[in-house]
């Protein structure tokens, strides 16, 4: 690898980290109030839910890439 490439990668992983660190604490945050106040406010349920459908999401796309499932169904083509 060149330095370029160094640069690029070491960016895209302290992005990475950051948001992965920022996501911890938006979720965090939301199931603590809820623990201790019986309600989030609303603004970070509404995070929280869309933070955690985000990674779950991606997830099971990641899944099913790295188990070689095809996008799709193949039952049309072969019927065709």
């Amino acid at each position: 690898m060149n330095f370029r490439e160094n640069v690029a990668l070491i960016l895209v992983m302290g992005g990475m980290i950051i948001i992965g660190l920022m996501s911890l604490a938006i979720v965090g945050t939301a199931i603590y109030s809820s623990i201790r106040f019986g309600k989030p406010p609303e603004i970070i349920s509404n995070w929280g839910g869309l933070i955690i459908g985000f990674f779950l999401g991606n997830f099971f796309n990641f899944a099913r890439t790295a188990l070689g499932i095809p996008l799709g169904s193949d039952d049309k083509k072969e019927n065709s």
